[in-house]
């Protein structure tokens, strides 16, 4: 199964996210660019998809494993309608770019660069993902790091469905 360990907290008090989401939940509507300056609407997007938003951040010591993680998967399930969104939470383009040119991401990485997406979806710490079915439910509400095979294990049985 995967490995969690504690979420790593961003938001202090003067910036209080809603309430988090929930297995069950819908995920919240939210408009972002992706670093191409494409337009990602959410979560319109994952239509159909088993999706997955990855909130990260570059001083989290965790997420670029977890976005090469998600990037092995998308090129192994992207012909089964996996739909992945790594979404950098409060830092500008060229942070982003500098934290992930060693690495090739082939999918979708949109920037959420004053953290309103992320307070919307109640996102207290990073790393957190969720991962929604065919139907847009979140399945999966994961604090903390996952490795590659708890995703491949939860995106797989999900795409099996």
């Amino acid at each position: 199964m995967a490995a969690i360990v504690p979420a790593l907290t961003f938001l202090g008090p003067s910036r209080k996210a809603e309430a988090a989401l929930k297995v069950g939940d819908l995920l919240p509507q939210a408009v972002l660019l992706d670093r191409q300056g494409l337009k990602v609407t959410l979560p319109g997007d994952l239509k159909g998809g088993v999706g997955l938003l990855h909130f990260w951040a570059s001083w989290c010591p965790y997420c670029l494993k977890e976005i090469m993680a998600v990037e092995a998967l998308y090129q192994s399930y992207k012909s089964k309608g996996f739909r992945p969104y790594s979404i950098n939470v409060g830092e500008n383009l060229s942070a982003v770019e500098a934290y992930i040119s060693s690495i090739r991401v082939s999918y979708s990485i949109p920037l959420d660069t004053d953290s309103s997406t992320a307070k919307k979806y109640g996102i207290t710490g990073i790393p957190t993902t969720f991962i929604t079915d065919r139907g847009g439910l979140i399945r999966y509400r994961i604090l903390g790091e996952i490795n590659k095979e708890g995703l491949h294990k939860l995106i797989s049985a999900l795409l099996a469905q």
